[in-house]
């Protein structure tokens, strides 16, 4: 009988099987790479956790600012949301999210962020809703700080009718004034804006209106008219027919005289106690009084449109005081036998006597807008006319 004897070998080597252990995934969601942040406004920052081997209630998280810890280890959200509230400092330029599984296999996300100082703002005059009349000059004051330097930014002053009214540096101070005497008639929201460069840091705004102006208006007629006017009577008619195309308001007469007073504006103009200004608002004269004493505060330049007159002379015949011109004159720059076109009937250039024409200028502010020189000017082109607002 033979004895066999049957031997069992166990065999091991490198092809054993081994268990791995992935790492657990950190991803920023709620924010992106280079984003801008407000020193000392706090910030939800937020991050999906996930892990291939591990569920989600078995992993811990934890955030950075640069290498400071801001929020400790705590399990994500049922959703795998891990979330922690920043409050960002100046020096602060990294944000990143630690993710670590029961086997402490780790992963990480970061992202660089910028930090923008702190900068306050207010439009300090006039007050919300404060209401103003066209051509009237308003003082626009606003205040700005940081708790870095103010001077490193620019302001922009800007109306939503108008588009920016003016932009500079900030002053050392902080202290920011505007004077504006150029916005259009209507409501218009008023917005300061602080900038960084090109980004806008810190904004408030008010709302004003503009009304017409206050006073009564003048403008220099817009057509040109020979000197037949049929006398002072249609020139006044020439005049308010000017000004209810154009949308004015009001009873409009011609500052124009014939050879009587009683046909000057001296003698039929109703005197006002109140301005005179021009269409676009710029006042003139304060009353009466002040148009009549030899000087204008402004030139009558603007038409009925608001328009800059092209013409740079009027039909007057009318000396300073609103009284009616010399014919014949030491003092009087009107000469000859004939200066108001045969009161405002005669619409030749040539006559027997010659008909002539007093006439003012537009871009003058002495006594020569109204009472300037002569001419042989009835035709045939002629002129305009100032017009006056009862």
């Amino acid at each position: 009988m033979h004895l066999f004897t049957i031997l069992f070998f166990a065999c091991t080597g490198d092809n054993a099987l081994k268990t791995y252990n992935n790492r657990p995934v950190a991803l920023i969601t709620s924010h992106s790479d280079g984003f801008f942040l407000e020193e000392g406004v706090p910030v939800e920052f937020r991050a999906q956790i996930s892990d291939s081997n591990d569920p989600t209630e078995d992993l811990l998280s934890s955030w950075h600012i640069n290498n400071d810890l801001v929020c400790d280890w705590t399990a994500p959200d049922e959703h795998g949301t891990s979330s922690c509230y920043i409050t960002p400092t100046l020096d602060t330029n990294r944000v990143s999210v630690t993710v670590t599984d029961p086997e402490d296999a780790t992963g990480i996300d970061e992202i660089s962020i910028q930090v923008s100082p702190i900068v306050s703002c207010a439009v300090t005059s006039p007050t919300s809703g404060s209401i103003f009349n066209l051509g009237s000059i308003i003082s626009f004051d606003a205040t700005a700080g940081s708790n870095d330097d103010i001077s490193l930014y620019t302001y922009e002053f800007y109306s939503d009718l108008d588009g920016v009214l003016y932009s500079d540096v900030i002053p050392d101070n902080g202290n920011i004034s505007l004077s504006e005497s150029n916005l259009s008639e209507n409501m218009h929201q008023i917005s300061l804006s602080i900038l960084d460069q090109e980004n806008v840091v810190c904004e408030d705004s008010i709302f004003i209106e503009i009304d017409p102006p206050y006073g009564k208006l003048v403008f220099v007629s817009s057509q040109r008219h020979l000197g037949d006017f049929g006398g002072v009577i249609g020139a006044d008619s020439f005049c308010q027919n000017l000004a209810s195309i154009a949308g004015l308001s009001g009873t409009f007469k011609a500052w124009l005289s014939e050879s009587t007073y009683i046909s000057s504006p001296a003698g039929r103009f109703i005197q006002s106690s109140i301005p005179y200004t021009l269409v676009n608002g710029t006042r003139i004269a304060n009353d009466w009084s002040d148009l009549t004493d030899g000087s204008l505060q402004n030139p009558i330049n603007i038409d009925e449109y608001g328009n800059a007159s092209i013409a740079a002379m009027v039909f007057s015949f009318t000396q300073i005081d609103g009284s009616p011109g010399l014919f014949e004159s030491s003092t009087s720059s009107c000469y000859g036998d004939d200066c108001n076109c045969n009161n405002w009937t005669n619409p030749n250039e040539q006559g027997s006597p010659p008909p002539g024409s007093a006439v003012g200028q537009t871009s003058i502010t002495t006594d020569d807008w109204t009472d300037y020189s002569f001419g042989n000017f009835c035709g045939p082109s002629g002129y305009p006319v100032y017009c006056f607002e009862q």
